[in-house]
């Protein structure tokens, strides 16, 4: 990165170079090295740069600290490699070479600069209470002492102990360690064989027919394709008779959308239809409309600070599967998050896909005044790489942040996941926008989605 010097004002300016082999660069180090020791430069943490066309002198600086990167190809995208920070040099690399020094040897450094390491000693303030009962075993009733009654089961049949501990409620624990008292409503039936569950984590196989068919589809003729097919628009009656509709949601089965307990109190009253598939819809034969049958808030939503910000909407009826409307899947991965994430938000008919990147959490808790409750992560709206790219607009609550699986293997056709959704977060470039990480919600999902 270099600064080209012109009468009106001072442009920064990406230079294309050459790897310049250290053992030319050493020669001319004495003119670079602006009285510096050349003790300090050794081929071991720098390298050189250089173009060799010249450039008329003064014409562009160096600036101390600008980037050397190169983009990458990797899954069907591009992404940008940093791999050094400029040190010394007089022509932006033209003409005479321009040292930098690389950043992989301080890996370490940088990680304990970035990255939180968390104490051995410390203890997490939500952590479980779990107390083992000897008289209790299978099949015997029991409580959790929080006034509900259940039964001993093994805890696989339980579909809440996991959404227990992570919250940091009381778990008890009937003479063995593999039997746990459960609440009567929370005991999967059908021998542990949950459904949903296995619907969930089979998404990316269950609808690889229907990403084939349109996939072909669009290949023959895309205009019919525009629509994002597994984006649902979420409505409210009004008195003059019409439908709002105010806030997305994501299908992830043929009866259930995710979205945010915040879109639910758009109104003083409930949603009451879904419009799935008509997000960028082409014709209006390609999207479904179904009412709504039943919303499921999070019961710790806390609407002040937006904490477990995720609600549930279950349609009347499942809808048809086809290569419009078919469900997408949920991000599972609860300790890495995609470099390459998509946020999607559509504005009075206007649907813009943008880029949005992970920020690292002692980054993000420079811009906040509270810490980030568990289940929210922290992103930061990408950059545009040109001075004519016009901003983006304002996320709302419930707009998806989805990654696109974009595999080698030529039968998968990109099978999109929902990674978080919109929370809260300022509208400018450096803002930082709060998710809700669906990956920490899953057990809750599919315990919730009946």
């Amino acid at each position: 990165m270099g600064e080209i010097l012109t009468d009106a004002k001072e442009v920064f300016v990406p230079h294309v170079m050459d790897y310049y082999p250290w053992t030319n660069c050493s020669s001319v180090l004495a003119e670079l090295s602006d009285n510096r020791s050349l003790s300090i430069f050794n081929d071991n943490e720098h390298l050189c740069f250089r173009n060799e066309q010249w450039i008329v002198p003064s014409v562009c600086r160096d600036i101390p600290g600008g980037p050397v990167q190169r983009y990458i190809h990797r899954a069907d995208a591009y992404f940008k490699y940093v791999y050094a920070l400029t040190v010394v040099g007089r022509t932006c690399g033209y003409g005479e070479p321009t040292v930098a020094i690389q950043l992989a040897p301080h890996v370490p450094w940088l990680q304990s600069v970035i990255l939180n390491k968390r104490s051995s000693t410390s203890r997490d303030t939500s952590e479980s209470v779990i107390i083992i009962n000897p008289d209790l075993k299978r099949s015997d009733e029991c409580s959790n002492g929080d006034s509900t009654m259940g039964i001993c089961v093994p805890h696989e049949l339980c579909l809440s102990t996991k959404e227990r501990l992570r919250k940091g409620e009381r778990v008890t624990i009937c003479t063995e360690g593999s039997i746990v008292c459960c609440p009567w409503g929370d005991i999967a039936k059908n021998a542990g064989i949950n459904p949903i569950r296995i619907e969930l984590d089979s998404c990316e196989d269950h609808y690889l027919s229907i990403r084939r068919e349109r996939y072909r589809g669009a290949s023959q003729d895309e205009s019919r394709y525009t629509n994002i097919p597994h984006l649902a628009e979420i409505g409210w009656p009004q008195n003059s008779g019409g439908i709002n509709f105010e806030c997305l949601g994501y299908l992830i089965s043929s009866k259930i959308i995710v979205t945010s307990a915040r879109c639910m109190e758009t109104y003083p009253h409930k949603p009451t239809v879904a419009r799935v598939g008509s997000v960028q819809a082409s014709d209006a034969s390609n999207y479904v409309l179904q009412p709504i049958r039943r919303v499921r808030v999070h019961e710790d939503y806390d609407p002040l600070t937006g904490v477990n910000n995720i609600a549930l909407i279950a349609l009347t009826a499942p809808i048809e599967i086809n290569v419009f409307h078919f469900p997408g899947c949920l991000y599972q991965n609860d300790t890495h998050t995609p470099a390459r994430l998509l946020a999607i938000n559509e504005n009075r008919g206007t649907t813009s896909v943008g880029k949005i990147a992970p920020a690292y959490v002692s980054d993000c808790k420079e811009h906040l005044t509270e810490p980030l409750a568990p289940g929210q992560m922290c992103l930061r709206k990408s950059s545009p790489e040109g001075a004519f790219i016009v901003n983006r607009p304002c996320l709302k609550t419930a707009d998806p942040i989805i990654w696109e699986n974009r595999t080698q293997v030529m039968d998968i056709f990109d099978s999109t996941y929902l990674v978080g959704m919109f929370s809260h977060g300022g509208c400018e470039l450096n803002d930082v926008q709060i998710v809700t990480r669906i990956s920490f919600y899953y057990d809750w999902i599919v315990l919730n989605a009946k």
